[in-house]
């Protein structure tokens, strides 16, 4: 997924559906992982820069759902 500022500097669409976005001003480092805790499990939106905990979960990852669904239990 790409970034969420177009080159003009306006915020772009990251995901369908988002109440509010929490805007840290313009970055000119790596961008940060997005992550959407609304469902039973923390869901990657975008893979930032940093490493992949295992609590974040991809879309498809499986194995990592079945982790935090045990340690959230």
């Amino acid at each position: 997924m790409s970034s969420n500022t177009a080159k003009s500097g306006r915020t772009v669409d990251l995901h369908k559906g988002l109440d509010f976005i929490v805007d840290g001003g313009a970055r000119i480092a790596d961008p940060s992982t997005v992550v959407d805790m609304t469902g039973s499990y923390p869901t990657i939106i975008r893979q930032g820069k940093g490493a992949k905990l295992d609590w974040m979960v991809t879309g498809t990852d499986q194995e990592a759902q079945s982790t935090y669904s045990r340690k959230a239990a």
